[in-house]
């Protein structure tokens, strides 16, 4: 029991969403640069000089949500969460309708313990886009450490319905339910997690289903 709430807690970091940024280019020639720069160190995973990029973009006076959203992004995955929130929070002041804003944000209240904001961002990044099965995941994994087992089950259900191919919700389904004590359930959903490249789901397989 205890081993399967550490590796349900522990999911609140590994679900970042990446997202395509869409930016209107700036007029000056060195702001293209650095815009394309940050872009390509955020996609190469150099989240240290994408972050650097990005914040010569703000005092250029480039102020678009993307770039908050690469700031935001790049900040999480080095650990600066409060730094991530303001970032993610002036991205959501200027796109109050963006799902992924709120889908972040939540994430990074997750990791610093408030589990009440974090539920109520993936609610509403859920009511925004009612198809966003990573704000189901997420929220499922909130509910989970609030040890409302049968929300979370219900939200990585409705993951699986959007997305059949969702690797980390049949994983963590599984966890629920291992923590619950239907085992072989448990053993069900990692089985598929397992066939969808789920190289943890296939230890507690070996570990535990046979």
């Amino acid at each position: 029991m205890e081993a399967s709430r550490k590796r349900f807690v522990a999911l609140f970091s590994i679900a970042v969403v990446s997202q395509a940024l869409i930016v209107g280019l700036p007029a000056k020639a060195e702001e293209k640069v650095n815009l394309q720069s940050a872009q390509n160190k955020l996609e190469e995973g150099d989240y240290e000089q994408a972050l650097r990029y990005y914040d010569i973009l703000l005092k250029q006076g480039i102020t678009t949500a993307d770039i908050h959203y690469g700031r935001g992004r790049s900040l999480q995955e080095l650990g600066k969460n409060e730094q991530s929130l303001e970032s993610y929070t002036k991205m959501i002041e200027i796109d109050p309708k963006n799902a992924i804003a709120y889908s972040n944000r939540g994430l990074v209240y997750g990791s610093l313990g408030k589990i009440k904001l974090a539920l109520n961002d993936f609610n509403t990044a859920i009511a925004l886009d009612p198809n966003f099965e990573n704000a189901y995941v997420n929220r499922g994994v909130t509910k989970g450490a609030m040890q409302d087992w049968k929300g979370a089950i219900n939200d990585f259900d409705i993951a699986i319905r959007i997305n059949p191919s969702y690797s980390t919700a049949w994983r963590n389904r599984g966890i629920v339910k291992e923590t619950i004590g239907d085992l072989r359930g448990a053993c069900v959903d990692w089985k598929t997690a397992a066939m969808l490249g789920q190289n943890e789901a296939k230890q507690w397989l070996a570990a535990q289903c046979n």
